[in-house]
């Protein structure tokens, strides 16, 4: 009997620990979200400082050197997304109210959205092939080639 009384107590023991274990775990727990939470905070902050500097720089205010050149990187890659921007457009056949910011099709003249007539796209020339004809196939050739690299012939 001894044997059991002393099995009880030490399950209970073992259970008393393991909830206590526990409690420690989950009040961690809270404490790390809530330092998360705060954290957030401070990343937000500074978000909300770097755009209002952001802003003073379009504005054409006069900044810390420090951050003038920040902002100006900023510029450059903004730049550097909407020509990626413009390439995407390209390729989907589309393009941008100047008005609006509606996205169209390249061939509308007037935007569905706001009623703005569109400028008219004038589509780029197309390459010259430079160089000579070949006098039998027509290939374009180097200046200079003697054989025509397509057919063979004297040139």
């Amino acid at each position: 009997m001894a044997f059991f009384e002393n099995l009880g107590k030490n399950i209970a023991g073992a259970a008393q620990a393991a909830a206590k274990k526990s409690s420690e775990i989950v009040g961690v727990t809270k404490l790390n979200m809530s330092i998360n939470t705060e954290e957030d905070k401070i990343k937000a902050l500074t978000a909300e400082i770097g755009n209002i500097v952001i802003e003073k720089f379009k504005a054409g205010e006069t900044l810390d050197p420090d951050l003038a050149e920040k902002c100006t990187a900023i510029k450059e890659v903004e730049e550097t997304i909407e020509g990626l921007r413009e390439k995407i457009r390209e390729v989907k056949n589309i393009r941008v109210c100047d008005s609006c910011g509606a996205e169209l099709e390249r061939t509308i003249t007037f935007c569905p959205k706001c009623g703005a007539k569109q400028p008219e796209i004038v589509p780029p020339a197309p390459e010259v092939p430079k160089g000579i004809p070949c006098p039998s196939c027509g290939a374009i050739l180097p200046e200079g080639t003697k054989f025509c690299q397509n057919c063979g012939s004297k040139v």
